[in-house]
């Protein structure tokens, strides 16, 4: 079930039985309840005969700072702390490339797999080419008889 990230205002006890399962003990502040597959915490809450997912750090976050627009980047590059310090509000692109998926590896490249450098840069899609690269894949074609 995923959490819904529009609505993240919590009840001053709903509030308390995520910190009661928390670990403050170190810098991060370590969820201990379950987790997703990533890695982020999950608590459900029912109000009224409805249950709704939350994402602990972002309820921890709502509740001590409001409501954000944005995502939250977690500058300790963990995904179980729930401090809001290592929180920042940023845009998706912002996140996405902070973090280290292959958006973001790729985006951070500087050479191809065969360690040259991307020297060409479409002015159309922004898409970079190793010119090295792609002579040599035109000459095999052409040897080929392509």
């Amino acid at each position: 079930m995923k959490a819904n990230k529009s609505n993240y205002a919590i009840s001053e006890a709903q509030y308390n039985k995520i910190l009661s399962r928390i670990d403050m003990s170190g810098d991060c502040w370590l969820w201990t309840g379950a987790k997703s597959s990533a890695g982020y915490g999950n608590i459900k809450f029912t109000e009224n005969g409805k249950s709704r997912w939350l994402v602990p750090h972002r309820a921890v976050y709502v509740y001590l700072n409001g409501e954000h627009d944005g995502e939250l980047d977690h500058l300790c590059r963990n995904r179980a702390c729930c401090n809001p310090a290592h929180l920042e509000v940023v845009d998706s692109r912002t996140n996405t490339l902070r973090g280290k998926g292959p958006t973001a590896k790729n985006f951070w490249a500087t050479h191809c797999k065969r360690g040259h450098e991307f020297d060409w840069v479409s002015p159309t899609t922004g898409r970079r080419r190793c010119t090295t690269c792609d002579r040599e894949r035109r000459r095999r074609r052409h040897d080929k008889g392509e």
